[in-house]
């Protein structure tokens, strides 16, 4: 699970705590979707009332996107505009759709993918967890099988701002597990990357993590790994 807080950390916070908790008090047979869709949702309301409890909470938010991995399918759970990809051999998909304005023009054919990813309003949320009572939740499954030497992906904006699609794939393919994440946010940083980078990697093996200049780096292979939030420029949200 990747989260990304607006102004403050305390939604992130609370997105992980409550989501990583909830999901695993509903019952077995209630559908990995659906118990996702109830945390998430339970989630919100409690960040939703912070945020009007206090002045100082007034206008926070967060970004959230989990994956939970049942034999080889892949299900998911998102809100905002952190991704999560899949790379399958020779090919990287993005299993979730980004909660932005920019993504709304491409959806509407006014400009294209690419264009999108040059975009000056590309980080304009249109979604995000807390900042309105009711939230859209996206849930699904991944079209695909987790298979042998497959990885799964999860990143906030400051990563693949800088790096696109076809880079992240090919990154994912040279380099091990244990050196992908190091190696994707230093290209990052070299492209002048400024926001905090948070990368969720996972395949078969083990766990480690490390922190660089205030860059999370998590190179993660047992699901769900909770990372830290960054934040956002406060004006990177719209209702």
């Amino acid at each position: 699970m990747v989260w990304e807080g607006t102004r403050q950390e305390v939604a992130s916070r609370m997105a992980g705590d409550i989501i990583s908790r909830e999901y695993f008090k509903q019952p077995g047979n209630g559908g990995v979707e659906k118990n996702l869709a109830k945390a998430f949702s339970l989630a919100n309301k409690n960040i939703f009332e912070k945020a009007r409890s206090q002045k100082t909470y007034n206008g926070m938010g967060t970004t959230c996107t989990a994956l939970v991995v049942i034999d080889k399918t892949v299900y998911y759970a998102h809100v905002g505009d952190s991704r999560a990809y899949m790379q399958k051999g020779n090919s990287i998909v993005q299993i979730t759709e980004d909660h932005t304005y920019v993504q709304e023009l491409v959806n509407t054919g006014d400009i294209t993918a690419e264009e999108a990813a040059t975009h000056p309003k590309r980080n304009i949320l249109t979604n995000a967890m807390g900042t309105k009572p009711e939230l859209r939740i996206d849930t699904g499954k991944c079209a695909f099988l987790l298979e042998g030497n497959d990885k799964l992906l999860i990143c906030s904006d400051g990563l693949y701002d800088y790096l696109s699609n076809e880079e992240l794939k090919e990154i994912l393919q040279k380099e091990g597990l244990k050196n992908a994440a190091g190696f994707m946010i230093d290209q990052a940083k070299a492209r002048g990357g400024h926001d905090n980078i948070t990368v969720v990697l996972a395949e078969r093996g083990g766990v480690s993590e490390e922190k660089q200049d205030g860059l999370k780096l998590t190179r993660d292979i047992d699901l769900p790994k909770l990372t830290r939030d960054a934040d956002l420029p406060s004006d990177a949200l719209s209702d």
